[in-house]
């Protein structure tokens, strides 16, 4: 059977298939990232990827991913007894009104966050948390730092925004250098020329201005050395609204 995947997408199909097999259930997220030993924001955007390719489909919970088409024909059965998945059930699905899209996210799911205390944050602050790290140059799978944050006024991000820490020179004409906090805005759209988080349809991710054109996505460096990126389409992660530098 041919695979319209590339091979790390066909890396994660195969080792969820394989978990199901073995264990008796889908695997969440950071069960298959141990598998993998891949970090749990890289697997998710895989998965991400592969449910927009109609192999998976997921419900949002930590072992929601549900099987719609396999790489290996057989059964998702444990050794044991016990049916991990059926495809039959999932067929019935198809006649069933498609859920709205999700876009996959830079930042970790919910059950990879480690739970520690944190400083009380002053009035008129917001604490954002650095949920990796972005490409600002060719892109690269996003890369899941420890769970830093940062405190920032109130007034100059919004409640629900995120950080990512730049790697690369992609975009140093707009004054966002290697080693820079990027705040990011979580949203789906984003107008031409704006600076956005942007996921391909490999499932690795990079910083750059946005512009869509007839039939393609032009994902634009600020840098006179580089040439942009041109893509069918991308999926926006947010867009970026003010950088972090510490000077030293």
């Amino acid at each position: 059977m041919s695979h319209p995947l590339s091979k790390k997408q066909l890396e994660v199909l195969r080792a969820l298939e394989q978990f199901a097999r073995t264990r008796g259930h889908i695997p969440s997220v950071r069960e298959l990232a141990t598998r993998l030993k891949k970090s749990p924001t890289t697997v998710f955007q895989h998965l991400k990827a592969l449910e927009r390719r109609g192999y998976l489909k997921g419900d949002g919970s930590a072992h929601g991913w549900k099987l719609l088409q396999a790489s290996d024909p057989r059964p998702l059965v444990a050794i044991g007894g016990g049916l991990a998945a059926e495809l039959a059930l999932e067929r019935e699905a198809e006649s069933a009104p498609a859920p709205a899209p999700v876009a996959a996210s830079v930042r970790p799911d919910a059950e990879t966050l480690v739970d520690h205390e944190e400083s009380e944050v002053p009035e008129g602050w917001v604490r954002v948390r650095i949920a990796g790290t972005i490409a600002a140059g060719a892109p690269i799978e996003a890369v899941a730092d420890s769970y830093e944050s940062r405190v920032f006024p109130a007034d100059m991000v919004p409640r629900d925004a995120f950080a990512l820490r730049v790697r690369g020179s992609s975009m140093i004409d707009d004054h966002i250098c290697d080693g820079d906090l990027v705040v990011v805005r979580p949203q789906q759209q984003v107008r031409d020329g704006e600076i956005a988080v942007a996921l391909l349809d490999d499932g690795s991710a990079t910083l750059k201005r946005v512009f869509r054109e007839q039939g393609r996505v032009r994902l634009q460096p600020a840098n006179a050395t580089m040439e942009p990126i041109y893509v069918d389409d991308v999926t926006i992660q947010g867009r970026v609204v003010g950088v972090w530098r510490r000077c030293e």
